[in-house]
């Protein structure tokens, strides 16, 4: 309730990502909480729905950005699912330090994802090979690699918003170049517009409005 307490805490020109402007427009409290106080729950390595969406992450970055989505349609079912298994031990091997200790239950969970894997990675490129659209940038950073979003505030502040696109893909057409963002979501996702007016779902919005503003280069 005191915006001195509150300048004090945040600072006067705030930096956040399309996920902190939707947590605090969710709860107040719990954006409090976890980006003033810096309060989290500690967590087991293990492979939870959070780690299988980092994970889809992580292979469809590198299928698509080091194989290329040509020679994935190329490739038979279990040279691809190779392809895949390969990139799980890297994956693996750095974040739970391989798959020699873990459980069956373990294995049998990664062995699992790597056929789902393998047909997303099939899907997604076949859409590819239709559009005429093409991957340009993988995990791209905004606030990095592109400048960040910046939105001038009433008192003389500033907002920064920063994050992580996915994938970018451009077209061009007539001499004109068009940008798309891509965010895969491993869960249920459904885009309304109404969530816009309460400060929802503005995740991609926010990556298209930096890249169109800064991402010229």
């Amino acid at each position: 309730r005191d915006p001195r307490k509150a300048e004090d805490l945040f600072g006067r020109n705030l930096r956040v990502s399309a996920t902190q402007i939707e947590k605090y427009h969710l709860c107040r409290f719990q954006y409090f909480c976890r980006y003033g106080l810096d309060a989290r729950e500690r967590r087991t390595a293990e492979l939870n729905a959070l780690e299988y969406g980092s994970l889809m992450h992580y292979l469809m970055q590198r299928l698509f950005g080091e194989v290329g989505y040509a020679k994935i349609l190329a490739m038979m079912d279990g040279e691809l699912r190779g392809a895949i298994l390969g990139f799980l031990d890297e994956y693996v091997e750095t974040r739970f330090g391989g798959l020699k200790n873990r459980t069956p239950r373990f294995q049998y969970l990664i062995s699992r994802l790597s056929e789902s894997a393998r047909i997303v990675a099939r899907r997604v490129a076949e859409e590819l090979a239709q559009s005429a659209f093409a991957p340009a940038d993988f995990e791209l950073t905004i606030g990095g690699a592109i400048p960040p979003l910046v939105i001038p505030l009433p008192d003389g502040g500033s907002v920064t918003i920063d994050g992580k696109i996915d994938r970018v893909d451009l077209m061009t057409r007539g001499g004109v170049r068009y940008v798309r963002v891509v965010d895969y979501k491993t869960g249920r996702k459904e885009f309304r517009l109404s969530d816009l007016l309460y400060g929802m779902n503005l995740q991609m919005l926010v990556y298209l409005a930096a890249l169109c503003e800064n991402g010229e280069g």
